[in-house]
């Protein structure tokens, strides 16, 4: 493989990445309104197993961010890859 085959490679992930970031936060976008939508319709109840669901919405929501930082991470390595490259 050539350097510029590899330089196009990474120019092709980088591409994907973003997308994939994208596609990613759309649907974060929406899970974060449905979880707002089901924390107010449960927000007074006392139910164990709903109050379990609660905490399991609330670290998804963490885990959604953490996410976003790791497509983050992921094209900052790439693009300074490629420019490491030339």
């Amino acid at each position: 493989m050539t350097i510029n085959e590899v330089k196009a490679t990474l120019r092709a992930g980088i591409e994907a990445i973003e997308h994939g970031r994208s596609t990613f936060e759309q649907a974060a976008t929406d899970a974060a309104e449905a979880i707002a939508r089901a924390h107010q319709l449960l927000q007074d109840s006392q139910d164990g197993e709903v109050k379990k669901m609660r905490k399991s919405l609330t670290a998804a929501e963490g885990e959604v961010k953490a996410t976003v930082g790791r497509f983050a991470a992921a094209k900052g390595n790439a693009e300074s890859y490629l420019a490491d490259l030339g």
